[in-house]
């Protein structure tokens, strides 16, 4: 599964509805000169988006004492619903092909056991399809914490729901709803987010690491490398919190989620902060990237903890270059990023 495509990489329609969705509004001969493509070919499938409805006229404006079109993508039609799993709770939102959000929405529960979780995802993914049964619903994309098996569409482990083993999502939501369903781990969604419309929107960096800390959910990371999101086997890369920080004699080792999970006071929270630094400092000397992306869930200790990876970065590691930025996105921003890598995948659909 690919989550990054350059244009050159797709297809001329491809190009087109991509260029559209990431430029929009534009204009046919500004769609021209970003592509490369004939003007007969962007007239052709402009034309076709259009009757279709993927895209619609926005606006017009006068240029040299002419009208011309603006097209962009089609936001009352077209959905896609992207789901946050985690342990805790779930976000949903109905994102339109842009990735622009139409609907959200929190649930939580009491007992965090597998047949509750799914019945939970059930019950609101429901109220969304009902609530929007005139439109057309494409698919539904889960940023999924723990293992996933992202070729299979399988939840294979999240440690702190009950039960929860090899949980098939993918093939439970594709039967019961009959869309195309997909999986990604939540880390990667978030670097999905950032470049759609957070620090990498309109960007040329290539090499990011996207790191995500939220207390009680562990520690992950997102590896972009060349412009392309780095899955490792079976999707697992970017497992920061299994980074080992200690061994004992007798072989226990003392990891960074460990900490993560057990802090409660203000003198563990500067230890932990130490311990993140380091972590971050040891990746970052290792992959060299242009830029480190941080997602600080906690706004009490945002502070504390941006200042000490930046304290570790610039004393005790080898890429002293790197640009150390703190994430603008909102708590929805890995259901967004779930739905676009669908929306991306939709894209490259397209004939």
């Amino acid at each position: 599964m690919e989550f990054h495509k350059t244009l050159a990489q797709r297809s001329g329609v491809q190009t087109i509805l991509q260029t559209i969705k990431e430029q929009g509004p534009i204009s046919k001969r500004e769609l021209q000169e970003m592509t490369g493509l004939s003007w007969g070919h962007v007239s052709q499938v402009t034309k076709r988006f259009l009757e279709e409805g993927y895209i619609v006229v926005e606006e017009q404006e006068m240029t040299a004492g002419r009208t011309r079109d603006l097209v962009d993508i089609n936001r009352k039609n077209n959905y896609f619903i992207g789901v946050d799993l985690n342990s805790q709770r779930i976000r949903v939102v109905l994102t339109d092909m842009k990735g622009r959000v139409i609907y959200k929405v929190r649930e939580t529960w009491d007992e965090p056991e597998r047949e509750v979780v799914l019945e939970t995802i059930i019950k609101v993914i429901d109220r969304i399809i009902i609530q929007y049964c005139d439109k057309k619903i494409i698919g539904i994309g889960f940023a999924v914490q723990g293992i996933v098996d992202i070729m299979e569409g399988i939840s294979i482990s999240i440690s702190s729901i009950k039960n929860w083993n090899n949980v098939p999502l993918k093939q439970l939501m594709e039967e019961r709803y009959r869309v195309d369903v997909v999986l990604a781990h939540d880390p990667d969604c978030l670097m999905k987010c950032e470049c759609n419309c957070g620090v990498l929107q309109k960007s040329d960096v290539k090499d990011v690491l996207a790191v995500n800390y939220n207390y009680g959910l562990g520690m992950g990371m997102s590896i972009m490398i060349n412009g392309q999101i780095y899955l490792g086997s079976q999707g697992r890369a970017g497992e920061l919190d299994h980074t080992i920080l200690n061994v004992k004699e007798d072989g226990w080792h003392d990891m960074l989620g460990q900490h993560i999970n057990k802090r409660d006071t203000e003198i563990d929270m500067q230890e932990l902060s130490n311990y993140i630094g380091r972590s971050i400092a040891m990746v970052n000397s290792l992959l060299n990237p242009e830029i480190i992306i941080m997602h600080i869930a906690e706004p009490d200790y945002q502070e504390l903890i941006f200042e000490t990876v930046q304290k570790y970065l610039q004393h005790y590691s080898y890429n002293k270059n790197v640009s150390l930025k703190l994430s603008a996105l909102d708590r929805n921003a890995k259901a967004i990023g779930a739905a676009l890598i669908l929306i991306d995948r939709q894209i490259d659909r397209v004939i």
